[in-house]
């Protein structure tokens, strides 16, 4: 999921040498989230989108957890939110 979102951050924003992309992750051990933010700073000619890449990440989490994908933007900042998941070996 994290690599989707960063290729997803790539795909959507200006990315170089001179405006290099900061892509950050926190944690928030309480409410078993885990963040990933980036700063819009959108392409001068957009690339092609089909808008199939965060609906999947939210199907997919909709299959394995009862916890919703939080998706936001907002003050320049594009933040996605993921449910921490926990598995239980059967042995």
């Amino acid at each position: 999921t994290l690599q989707l979102l960063a290729e997803n951050a790539i795909k959507h924003n200006e990315v170089s040498a001179a405006y290099p992309l900061s892509i950050e992750l926190f944690v928030d051990e309480q409410a078993h989230t885990l963040t990933m933010t980036n700063p819009i700073r959108l392409r001068q000619i957009p690339r092609e989108s089909t808008g199939v890449g965060l609906s999947n990440i939210r199907a997919r989490y909709q299959m394995i957890s009862d916890r919703e994908v939080e998706i936001d933007q907002q003050d320049g900042v594009f933040k996605v939110t993921l449910p921490l998941l926990s598995f239980q070996s059967g042995t």
